[in-house]
Parts: structure tokens; sequence; C-alpha cells
């Protein structure tokens, strides 16, 4: 798991903003989730767009993306 990763405990979605060590930091309810109380070690799974609308987001976020004319990385 990483930050910026949607989790899913019970039926609440969080979003998991820092992570240190074993400690998130999260905001609650995320989706209209509604926020519940977790038991200790709850379970915790990370939550994923299907393979397909990952993709697609992929490529459309490429097809608007432009470089700038000043770019030059290697300077």
């Amino acid at each position: 798991m990483t930050a910026d990763q949607t989790a899913l405990i019970g039926s609440e979605q969080i979003l998991v903003t820092a992570i240190s060590t074993n400690d998130l930091t999260v905001t609650r309810s995320l989706n209209g989730t509604i926020a519940a109380a977790h038991a200790d070690n709850s379970d915790i799974s990370v939550l994923r767009w299907p393979l397909s609308v990952e993709r697609a987001a992929l490529v459309r976020t490429t097809s608007v993306w432009t470089r700038s004319v000043d770019f030059e990385p290697f300077r």
C-alpha cells in the first residue's frame, strides 16, 4: 500500500494520505461511504479500478497532454 491509494475497511472507503511504519493517515468516508468504528487488526483492501478503466484513463490523459515548448529536462 502507498499514499494516495483508496482502501476499504469493512464498507468504508478511505484515502490513504501518508504512511509511517504501521501508521496510516487517512481521509475517511470517501466516495459517499459512511465513517464507522473499526476493530483493531481489521482487514484492509486496496481498491483499484478495473484494468480497462485504468488503461482508458492513461490513454485519454496522454492524448490531451502536451509538452511545453520551453521544457528541457536534461539541461
